[in-house]
């Protein structure tokens, strides 16, 4: 009898590994349990106020797969600099394939000076057997931004605020004006054709035309006077 039982039992033991090796291809075989697709928000303009808070949600690829799994939420509510995870149970992928999702912000709420990015990323869960057939399923995770080529660690969301815009746009602009422009819309530089001294060269070069100038006024006085003399000289002869 008690010969019997352990049959049983070594029978039970032989029967429930069996049914485990059998199932090995629809769990995962090895590493963590879950799966985590990152995201965070960002403030590039460092004027967000602490009440504005982002949705962002996690859904199938189009919507229309009601076969991929979903993670274990849908949507996640972040503050600026916050971070979050969207995680899937390994154990929900049980055949190999590709599996599409979307992740993208819907709304902005608690600031009317936000700007929010509009961007969506496309997940991609890759599900593919094991190596020698009976490890069971394994899987990579690529994140992309639509539009943008090369494979991301995370997904991220770069809001921007209004007053940080219009200061940036402020500086730029005064970066392109003369530093010393008069406020009221004229230029406060000196005119340096009325204003500046001469160099030695232009000095040299007036008083060269003002001798000149000296010399005809002097040449055209000298002619003048001997004609006068001429002039008075012939008048008395004639006399």
């Amino acid at each position: 009898m008690k010969r019997q039982r352990i049959r049983l039992m070594i029978s039970l033991a032989t029967l429930l590994t069996l049914c485990l090796t059998w199932s090995a291809g629809s769990v995962w075989a090895e590493g963590e349990e879950y799966l985590y697709v990152p995201v965070e928000v960002k403030d590039v303009g460092g004027k967000l106020s602490e009440e504005a808070s982002f949705l962002i949600t996690f859904e199938r690829k189009d919507n229309n797969d009601t076969v991929s799994p979903l993670p274990d939420k849908t949507e996640t509510i972040l503050k600026p600099g916050e971070t979050d995870e969207f995680i899937f149970e390994r154990a929900a992928f049980t055949e190999p394939g590709d599996y599409l999702y979307t992740m993208k912000q819907e709304k902005a709420t608690g600031d009317d000076n936000v700007i929010t990015e509009d961007v969506t990323y496309t997940i991609t869960v890759r599900v593919v057997n094991g190596d020698d057939g009976d490890s069971g399923l394994n899987a990579t995770l690529d994140v992309r931004q639509d539009g943008q080529d090369g494979k991301l660690e995370s997904a991220v969301f770069r809001n921007n605020d209004k007053r940080a815009v219009a200061e940036q746009q402020k500086q730029d602009a005064n970066a392109d004006s003369p530093k010393d422009d008069d406020p009221n819309g004229g230029s406060s530089k000196k005119d340096d054709s009325k204003l500046s001294s001469p160099t030695t060269g232009e000095a040299i070069s007036y008083w060269a035309f003002g001798l000149m100038g000296f010399a005809v006024l002097l040449g055209m006085w000298g002619i003048g006077r001997h004609v006068r003399t001429s002039s008075a000289g012939k008048d008395g002869y004639e006399q």
